[in-house]
């Protein structure tokens, strides 16, 4: 069976792709092929954060007995995230390629760095502090992406 962190892994390069694909259709302001990938991206990005903060997090916390600490931190990231992809939907439903690439730029810097963090550090955490849990973890990572049936469409 895979590892926890192979499916975050995994949701980190779909939403990379994503939002490349994104970038591409502002930049031929390709405006409603922009606004269908930039969504779906976003979609999946929630999903991922959505998963992370009820799903990993908790049961990160109560395996190390802490509630306080490094998954704030983690939080506070996925709000500002979600704040620049505010300003990131405004500027493509006005069609303002300056705007966009602004925010885009932003977006990618914040993103790398956090993914970074997860991938480096926060994974490995939790693929050794979940391991006996992982499988009903991975089953409730899955229940939450196959609610979404656009989301599930693209499950490997």
């Amino acid at each position: 069976m895979k590892k926890i962190s192979d499916y975050l892994k995994n949701d980190h390069a779909r939403c990379d792709d994503l939002f490349t694909q994104t970038e591409f259709y502002v930049n031929q302001k390709r405006w409603d092929d922009a606004q269908i990938s930039f969504n779906l991206f976003r979609d999946f990005l929630n999903k991922h954060i959505n998963i992370e903060e009820s799903i990993i997090f908790p049961a990160l916390e109560y395996a190390i007995d802490s509630a306080t600490g490094p998954t704030n931190i983690m939080r506070m990231e996925h709000v500002y995230i979600r704040g620049i992809n505010h300003h990131l939907y405004e500027s493509i439903n006005k069609k303002n390629t300056v705007s966009f690439f602004d925010h885009s730029d932003t977006l990618q810097l914040i993103l790398q760095q956090h993914n970074l963090k997860e991938e480096d550090t926060w994974y490995a955490m939790i693929d050794r502090a979940l391991n006996s849990t992982k499988n009903e973890v991975i089953h409730a990572m899955k229940a939450i992406y196959r609610n979404e049936s656009v989301i599930a469409e693209h499950l490997p």
